[in-house]
């Protein structure tokens, strides 16, 4: 009997456990959506015009051009983090197995990412990289659709994987810039919006 009430026990914990979420988790990685996704939409966005001559930029800074989108992304997101006193919500990263599920679905999907990113640098095929993240990124979010199975974000995994292979189709054209950034911008940008607003609501 003493084992069966310890086995209901444990079962109600981890129950709690895998419920357990926290807005400020929410928020923070909403956050780190949109400013990635408007970040790195621009930066593809600029490539494109570029590319068409529709945008002249200085020669001398054409070499920096991938860098400075990093740059200002993390000097963008440590702000807003700083600001907003968010370092708690790093340390609540972990906060429930449901957080820590997703947390380390998109882990995978930038590991993976920087993997894939130099194979190709190193096979002379860099220019494949972006199509190449918005495949792991539909690999995030079909993570996310296991868990929370709503139809929304099946669309978005498959969004994202229709994205990666029409800028694969495209990468030998300017066109392949403009179908990456405005998968940044949609399927990045916009949910980290409509994440932002949803842990206000719930705050």
């Amino acid at each position: 009997m003493s084992n069966d009430i310890e086995r209901v026990k444990d079962d109600i914990a981890f129950m709690k456990e895998l419920a357990k979420d926290d807005g400020s988790v929410l928020r923070a990685s909403g956050i780190g959506l949109v400013v990635g996704g408007t970040v790195f939409g621009l930066l593809l966005l600029r490539s494109f015009l570029i590319a068409n001559g529709w945008l002249v930029w200085p020669e001398v800074l054409q070499p920096l051009m991938p860098f400075d989108a990093v740059v200002l992304f993390f000097v963008i997101f440590i702000g807003i983090a700083l600001r907003d006193g968010r370092r708690s919500d790093i340390r609540q990263l972990t906060v429930g197995a449901t957080s820590r599920a997703l947390w380390a679905s998109w882990a995978a999907v930038g590991i993976g990412y920087l993997v894939a990113q130099i194979a190709l640098s190193a096979a002379g095929a860099s220019g494949l990289a972006g199509a190449t993240i918005f495949a792991f990124w539909g690999g995030g979010w079909f993570v996310v659709w296991a868990i929370y199975r709503q139809a929304r974000f099946a669309l978005v995994t498959i969004a994202c994987y229709a994205t990666a292979v029409g800028a694969g189709l495209l990468w030998e054209t300017p066109y392949a810039q403009l179908v990456l950034a405005l998968g940044f911008f949609v399927l990045v940008a916009l949910p980290g919006v409509l994440i932002v607003r949803r842990a206000r609501a719930d705050a």
